[in-house]
């Protein structure tokens, strides 16, 4: 059996009794059944109606890369809408949009003449019907980051297997994951503020980015403008709607200082905690993550804040550090915290020979998480992209999978979760460790990637 490579990402739909909407994989141009209509025109008011000798189904159409989808969308808008196709307006719909430079493809409702006119359209490259998938749907990615991608693989992770891309700074491989990913969570980002204009927060034309607080300035300023890049790749990788793991999670940004070169005072962080705390009690219900990739010193004070934040029902994720020593020597005690060490992408104990940073060990560090060549977003501009190393990113990434699981099970509470995701993690995997280290590296709950076509397009399954 042929296997043809093709750039797109498959969208499957969980179909209980009927049709429902289809579910948008993360990328850069992605239009909602009624946006989508509207993109093309469409009477979005009609029913749905059987007409007889007609079976409609679900269809995903990939697109050439470098064609001009929107041209054809628009060809394909005034076919269904002219007298030669009848009852087309009221039986076909376009249900999904995915427009990018290097992603293209759509998914609908069609029947068998708007099929025909489909499969003569110029830069339609495969037309295949769209899948089942029972209990719960699943989305893959196909565009993903490599550090995505490793929570998913329960064992030994091949960069250039099938997942995917033979580099790691590349961005095309495979991440499984639930759609709503968190969903009613509120990630709070201890750094340097987060760039809520950035294209990885953005959701229906609004920003999931709240305006949050700025420490130095808790009057005027704001906690949604990134003065460093920093806070906004950590965002990013917790919650990024491509690059991170909770992709519709609230982030509240809570700006400690405004540039790195900054020393950020400790009662900033005292001051923030605080905040959070009663931010998080006096806020919507729903369950709240805190995220601290800034380093944090052994203090009695401060540990009794992220003391009382797990106790009011806060998850709180550390970093661990990018010192290359042993943590448990001047890092906060364990409070019921989760703190974090960073892995490569052989599964490594990160280090950079060129400064010396590597990741900080030992055994109060909770588990380790890929932090190296990690693609974020960063406030250049809208739209802009880094590789950073160390536990900064390494953190957000436990942070996005405790959103991930908190959406769907709200009522766990921070100890039940650092259990669950102790249970969850991968054993004995981690090379460089020592004696008495806690050989835990991070897993995804979603592993399995679902059946059909997902990622490579069976050649024979398009019509």
């Amino acid at each position: 059996m042929a296997y043809s490579h093709l750039p797109i990402v498959v969208l499957l739909l969980l179909i209980l009794g009927g049709l429902t909407s289809a579910i948008p994989a993360a990328g850069h141009d992605i239009v909602g059944q009624a946006q989508a209509q509207a993109y093309l025109g469409l009477n979005s008011t009609h029913d749905q109606q059987n007409i007889p000798g007609e079976i409609l189904n679900n269809y995903i159409v990939a697109f050439d890369k470098k064609g001009d989808l929107k041209a054809h969308l628009l060809q394909l808008n005034k076919f269904i809408a002219g007298p030669t196709c009848i009852h087309c307006a009221i039986n076909n719909k376009v249900t999904r949009v995915y427009d990018t430079m290097t992603v293209k493809y759509y998914s609908g409702i069609f029947d068998s003449s708007v099929i025909k006119f489909i499969k003569s359209s110029k830069g339609v490259t495969c037309l295949s019907l769209d899948r089942e998938i029972e209990h719960f749907a699943v989305t893959v990615q196909c565009d993903a980051t490599w550090n995505l991608a490793r929570i998913t693989v329960p064992g030994t992770f091949f960069i250039g297997e099938a997942r995917g891309g033979t580099m790691v700074d590349t961005q095309d491989f495979w991440y499984p994951h639930k759609e709503s990913a968190g969903l009613g969570v509120r990630i709070y980002v201890m750094d340097y503020g987060v760039m809520g204009t950035h294209t990885e927060f953005q959701e229906g034309g609004k920003s999931r980015v709240e305006r949050g607080v700025d420490l130095e300035d808790p009057i005027k300023g704001r906690g949604d403008i990134d003065t460093e890049n920093h806070g906004t790749g950590i965002a990013s990788v917790a919650a990024g709607r491509r690059l991170g793991i909770a992709k519709k999670a609230t982030i509240i940004p809570v700006k400690l200082a405004s540039k790195k070169e900054d020393i950020i005072d400790l009662s900033h962080i005292y001051e923030g905690l605080r905040w959070i705390i009663k931010d998080f009690e006096n806020g919507k219900d729903g369950p709240g993550v805190i995220n601290i990739s800034v380093f944090l010193p052994r203090d009695e004070k401060l540990e009794e804040l992220l003391k009382e934040a797990i106790t009011v029902g806060l998850h709180v994720v550390t970093t661990a550090g990018n010192d290359y020593v042993n943590a448990c020597d001047n890092q906060p005690e364990d409070v019921g915290q989760l703190h974090i060490g960073a892995t490569d992408a052989v599964d490594h104990r990160w280090y950079s020979e060129g400064d010396g940073a590597g990741s900080n060990n030992g055994p109060c560090v909770t588990m380790y998480a890929p932090g190296a060549y990690v693609t974020v977003a960063v406030n250049k501009d809208e739209t802009a992209q880094a590789l950073q190393f160390g536990t900064s990113v390494s953190t957000p990434l436990v942070a996005g999978i405790i959103a991930m699981i908190a959406s769907g099970s709200p009522a766990l509470t921070p100890a039940k979760m650092k259990e669950e995701v102790e249970d969850m993690a991968l054993k004995g995997y981690i090379g460089g460790l020592k004696d008495g280290d806690r050989n835990f590296l991070l897993q995804s709950p979603i592993k399995k990637l679902p059946p059909g076509n997902v990622c490579l397009l069976d050649i024979a399954s398009c019509l």
